[in-house]
């Protein structure tokens, strides 16, 4: 901004209006003869657009009085609102066209924001145009804005000597928060400074007060101060309109990133009062909190030339009270229900630099009553130059002869309010000198200087920085000679993949992983297993690779894929465990019904279907949070270790939301496996492993821990990651090595005693075994009184038969076992014969579970509070088929394939009839018309000896 010095020439004004005279005696002293349009370019919110209009407001009013200056010409001054441009940049620069009329001079003055004008300038280039506060570099640039000068010094001018400022100081660090208004100033920072050695290290923006979002405006910025003191930064640069410094203070002191240990600066000239701004704080707005904050302008200095400034503000003072009295309706920020003076809001307030005292006026009042006249002086210039009159100026005919370094050069030539250095050719203000001002702290306004930039050479970009040490001063009372620190001592703390004990862990964990997943690998060659043991090893083979994930310091793919292993891999083995140990409350708790008889299997694609329907939502989850909502990575300043922390953080709140989804459903399933576990506590040791399940259960709950450290931690990130590995491996471990690891060496061992077993009995296969029709009727002559399991075969090599007691029970015995191998592929058949044991039982159950294994339950007639379970091993498959004999219905074989069957009977008599017969006859793949003609034989025997039995 530009200072306050008056240099009134009155003579210069007499001796212009007396040259125009003699170069041209035709014009006249009528200046309602002709009429020119001066426009007054604003945007409403803020009180710059009252101070800047009321500038304007004066000067015409005196120029229009004065027959010295445009004797015949008649000045309107017209205020027009225009769109933002960072809202509706189209109607902008539609607005600029229509201004443009022609054969009319177009004279502008504004208040606009540096996109606004340069939309404005774009669209009307023969406008005669200054502004108060548009500062973008680009419109220095006169082959795009020719005739277009300010009273402001450019953004890239004032951050240029700032970062001498910093490089003076030792300040490498900052931190840099910006309005989104003028975030462009943002790329100026960002190309800039690093070339003379200081970092950004942390930048964010804030937005304006938005009532509809919250009635404090501190509920609005609190994200973005968080931000910046999470960077442990201690000095920082405010990119921002100068009415929301005291919003941007205020908001630092909330946050506790001001006091003695911190520094602000701005690149902003001034300080000002924006209408209504302590209504958007539920406290007081404190001037205190501005103690310190830095200054940048090219003022000569912050006073008017005394030698004019007691005779200006006589003018000035009866000016403001004329108008706030006669002219309200032209100031639309001005809130005349206030009457107390020593407020800030009080209207007259507004246009001084120091309400209350009323000594000299705002600068953005001072800039657009010179602005003014400079337009009339230029106009004047060109009149007298062509020997025109003001009607060619008021048909525009004088346009051509009006050039930046004529403008440049009336403004340097004739009296103005503010006095500055210089001006360069393209009409922005001189920087060869910038003072720098601290504000005190004790009210809004009040400044002292405290040091100067000098340019190096006219066209050098880079300023010397000589700070007044009387008078610079740090917050809370610090000594000068105590300089701030950019940011205190920090060490970078991650994990480093070039660390020994971090290799280890890595290559432990890719082995573990490795050693899982041939476990899944061998499970696909067991053709007698479920699939469960199979997705569990899968599981398992996950976890492992979430030591992987945390390897290095800015590790965006890694962060990305956090959030996969851990959860996968628990809801891949939590939903198998749930899975099987529903399957077994299922069968035990159906077998309670009185008559009826269960047969059921889950080795097939059933199994995984409970899996299934949880592991497939979850990895959808995954996949969207990976992609859309990803865990990123970044470095958190953690106040225990003075350092920073390089973590994976969650990017928004949908990631925490869906991580937190995740969790519960790991919690609920563990919470049903425990319940399911309870209930199945009492069933047979060969089928429930209820104490391994819950010890499973325990160790998952660990690794179910390490979901909730996927992100910030107070702790260092290597030992995290020691934590994470070493839980992962013991746990996962301890899982396979109870659920996976005893049925899959159980089947290794089985199969290589089955190749033993096979060899050793080979020789002796032809004389063990007697032909089918034999056996038949031994079978058959012997039903009532067989104390133990009966196996036959036949001659033909088609049929291979086998009955195998891994653990017999309780009056049960093998007798004459014998295997038969054909194409690697073996078929197990057994029979129950004894007459003497089922007739006495109530009920007979048939279940394959999951190993497969066939369990046949038998409850006693007399206690049906006992029960006893007889256990056959490989078997695969159970034919189906109806049998009629004798007018009897009779089931005589049964097919199973990867469903359930429940058969209600009739009677005890019915039950007890096919559990004599059936429990003969379990087969796979048996001619069914063989099984029909012997299974009627054994109908008709087993009538005839009760019959007699009953006799």
């Amino acid at each position: 901004m530009v200072g306050f010095t008056l240099k009134a020439c009155i003579c210069i004004y007499a001796q212009l209006c007396l040259t125009a005279q003699a170069a041209n005696p035709n014009r006249g002293n009528n200046k309602t003869s002709n009429t020119i349009l001066f426009t007054y370019l604003t945007q409403t919110g803020v009180p710059v657009t009252d101070q800047a209009f009321a500038g304007m407001h004066m000067a015409v009013g005196e120029i229009n009085s004065n027959a010295s200056i445009l004797q015949d010409v008649n000045i309107i001054l017209n205020k027009s609102v225009i769109p933002d441009a960072t809202i509706a940049p189209a109607s902008v620069f539609d607005f600029g066209v229509s201004i443009c009329t022609p054969n009319q001079p177009v004279l502008i003055g504004s208040n606009l924001q540096d996109i606004t004008m340069e939309l404005v300038m774009q669209a009307c280039p023969k406008a005669l145009a200054f502004s108060i506060i548009a500062g973008a570099d680009a419109l220095s640039d006169k082959t795009i804005y020719p005739k277009f000068w300010r009273y402001v010094t450019t953004w890239g001018q004032r951050i240029k000597a700032q970062a001498a400022h910093y490089v003076y100081y030792g300040w490498t660090q900052i931190g840099m928060i910006s309005s989104i208004d003028v975030s462009f100033t943002e790329d100026i920072c960002t190309q800039y400074f690093p070339t003379q050695g200081v970092d950004i290290s942390a930048s964010t923006r804030f937005s304006k007060y938005n009532p509809a979002v919250s009635q404090y405006y501190y509920t609005q910025l609190k994200d973005s101060f968080q931000f910046l003191k999470s960077s442990n930064l201690r000095v920082f640069l405010i990119n921002a309109e100068s009415h929301y410094l005291i919003d941007v203070m205020m908001a630092a002191n909330r946050t506790g990133i001001w006091g003695r240990d911190y520094v602000w600066t701005t690149t902003q000239a001034s300080i000002a009062y924006q209408q209504g701004a302590s209504s958007r704080w539920d406290t007081p707005l404190n001037p205190q909190v501005l103690r310190g904050l830095t200054l940048l302008t090219n003022k000569k200095g912050p006073y008017l030339n005394e030698s004019f400034i007691q005779q200006f503000m006589v003018n000035f003072k009866a000016f403001i009270n004329y108008t706030l009295t006669n002219e309200q309706y032209l100031y639309s920020t001005l809130n005349f229900s206030q009457t107390n003076p020593a407020v800030q809001n009080y209207p007259p307030n507004t246009f001084y630099a120091d309400p209350g005292t009323h000594t000299y006026p705002l600068s953005y009042l001072t800039e657009s009553y010179d602005g003014a006249y400079t337009l009339a002086h230029t106009c004047e210039q060109a009149i007298v130059e062509q020997g025109v009159t003001g009607v060619e100026l008021a048909g525009g005919l004088v346009d051509g002869n009006i050039t930046i370094s004529k403008i440049v050069n009336q403004i340097m030539s004739n009296p103005t309010v503010s006095e500055f250095i210089g001006f360069t050719p393209k009409g922005d203000p001189s920087v060869e000198i910038l003072i720098m001002y601290q504000l005190l702290g004790t009210s809004f306004h009040t400044t002292i200087p405290v040091g100067v930039f000098n340019q190096i050479s006219p066209n050098s970009d880079v300023h010397t920085f000589t700070p007044n040490t009387s008078a610079y001063f740090w917050s809370g009372d610090r000594a000068y000679s105590d300089t701030p620190a950019a940011f205190p001592p920090a060490y970078q703390d991650f994990v480093s993949s070039t660390n020994l004990i971090t290799d280890i862990m890595l290559g432990l964990s890719g082995l573990w992983s490795v050693y899982f997943g041939l476990s899944a690998v061998l499970y696909l060659f067991i053709k007698q297993t479920v699939p469960l043991n199979f997705f569990i090893s899968i599981g398992l083979a996950i976890i492992p690779l979430n030591a992987f994930t945390i390897i290095g310091q800015d590790k965006p793919l890694g962060c990305a894929l956090r959030i996969w292993p851990v959860p996968l891999g628990l809801t891949i083995i939590l939903s198998c465990i749930l899975s099987k140990s529903a399957q077994l409350q299922a069968i035990f708790s159906l077998s309670r019904s009185t008559f009826a008889c269960i047969l059921t299997s889950f080795k097939g694609r059933h199994a995984i279907f409970l899996p299934l329907i949880v592991v497939i939502p979850v990895m959808l989850l995954l996949g969207v949070t990976s992609v859309m909502f990803p865990f990123v990575s970044n470095s958190v300043y953690v106040p225990d270790t003075s350092g920073y922390t390089w973590v994976c953080v969650p990017s928004t709140m949908q990631t925490s939301l869906i991580l937190y989804i995740i969790i519960t459903a790991i919690v609920v399933m563990s919470i049903s496996i425990v319940v399911l576990g309870y209930l199945n506590r009492n069933l047979p040791q060969q089928f429930n492993d209820t104490h391994q399940t819950a010890a499973s259960i325990i160790i998952i709950l660990v690794l179910g821990a390490l979901c909730l450290g996927q992100g910030y931690t107070t702790q260092s990130i290597q030992l995290q990651f020691y934590f994470e590995v070493v839980s992962s491996l013991v746990g996962t471990t301890v899982v396979h090595a109870f659920i996976v690891e005893r049925p899959l060496m159980k089947y290794i061992w089985v199969a290589a005693f089955k190749r033993y077993t096979m060899f050793k009995k080979r020789n002796h296969h032809k004389s063990a075994t007697k032909s089918r029709k034999q056996k038949s009727r031994e079978m058959l002559e012997n039903t009532s009184d067989l104390k133990s399991y009966q196996s036959y075969s036949t001659d033909s090599s088609d049929y291979s038969l086998i009955v195998k007691v891994d653990e017999p029970i309780s009056k049960l015995s093998t007798k004459d076992v014998h295997i038969y191998h054909k194409l690697s592929y073996s078929v197990f058949q057994g029979y129950i014969l004894n007459d003497s044991v089922f007739p006495r039982w109530l009920k007979v159950q048939f279940n394959v579970l999951n190993d497969p294994i066939m369990v046949v339950k038998c409850i006693p007639f007399i206690n049906t509070n006992t029960s006893q379970y007889i256990q056959l091993s490989q078997l695969l498959e159970i034919e189906s088929y109806k049998v009629y004999s004798n007018g009897m219905k009779n089931i005589c074989v049964m097919r199973l394939l990867d469903n359930t069957l429940f058969i209600q009977f009739s009677s005890t008599f019915a039950l007890q009839e096919w559990t004599n017969y059936i429990a003969r006859c379990v087969l796979k793949k048996w001619a069914a018309q063989q099984l029909i003609t012997m299974e009627g034989k054994a109908i008709q025997h087993a009538i005839f000896s009760r019959k007699k039995q009953a006799s």
